[in-house]
């Protein structure tokens, strides 16, 4: 009986292998049928990274845009930063003028001699740069000499930086998303609620409509000086030969910046 038993579990073993054969067969079978969502998976996750980084990449520029002085006028450091008086300023209607005696705008508090003043601290009075100026080209500094670095807003009018990597060799560095353009745009917009309709009386708020008359996506240029600088980044990839279409890209990031001037630090009194 033990003999026979033995034979038995001898002959059952090899059927026994080829159940486990079959389920193995079957998992590799799934397996494969996922593999190729598997790779449209992983790539679609390569391209939402690389478009991350690109947005990453304009928000510091437009964030370092924003960094610089307002404009040219209140680069000199030595009269502090005043409020700039600008073509809307000259426009009756508009209720932005400032007061004869206070030189403050209209519906600025009343605190302190030259807080918010359009007068700085030796009663100079400056006003804001002309769009024809617009570019590091065109400007000239706060001493009279032409410009030699961007150091306010308008001077990145019309400027591209190209984020490219030096000493790259096609084929043997891995690197995949190689050249991103960024065109950058500074214009003057409308500042004035000249229109009634503008006005919601029910909430007490006022809107401020970018005009776009040609539907081009982008605020109309004002053609004169105003309260608020209009700033446009585009970011776009420098396609090449062979470049994958996932790395095209057109990101868009606008911003604007006002004509506020800036607060003045007190001197702390001697002991």
């Amino acid at each position: 009986m033990v003999t026979d038993f033995i034979k038995q579990q001898k002959v059952f073993r090899p059927a026994v292998a080829m159940v486990e054969l079959i389920f193995a067969l079957v998992i590799m079978g799934i397996v494969l049928m996922s593999a190729p969502q598997l790779v449209s998976q992983a790539q679609s996750s390569g391209y939402v990274s690389t478009q991350q980084e690109a947005i990453a990449a304009a928000s510091s520029h437009i964030s370092f845009v924003l960094a610089r002085h307002w404009d040219e006028s209140n680069t000199d450091q030595t009269s502090g930063v005043t409020v700039l008086h600008t073509d809307t300023d000259t426009l009756a209607q508009n209720g932005l003028q400032s007061d004869d005696i206070t030189r403050k705008r209209a519906g600025t508090p009343n605190v302190g001699i030259y807080h918010r003043t359009f007068r700085d601290s030796i009663n100079g009075e400056f006003t804001a740069s002309t769009p024809n100026t617009f570019g590091s080209r065109n400007d000239i500094d706060a001493g009279g000499g032409a410009e030699t670095v961007n150091d306010d807003i308008d001077d990145f009018h019309n400027t591209e930086a190209d984020l490219s990597f030096q000493n790259f060799v096609a084929g043997e560095d891995d690197y995949i998303d190689t050249r991103m353009v960024m065109n950058t745009q500074v214009r003057y917009i409308e500042d004035s609620p000249n229109n009634v309709a503008r006005y919601d009386t029910n909430n007490d708020r006022l809107t401020f409509p970018l005009r776009d008359a040609d539907f081009d996506g982008i605020a109309d240029d004002l053609g004169r000086s105003s309260h608020v600088k209009y700033v446009r980044v585009v970011l776009t990839h420098d396609a090449a030969a062979g470049t994958p279409d996932d790395l095209n890209k057109s990101i868009v990031l606008e911003a604007f910046s006002c004509n506020i001037g800036e607060y003045k630090l007190e001197e702390s009194d001697p002991l």
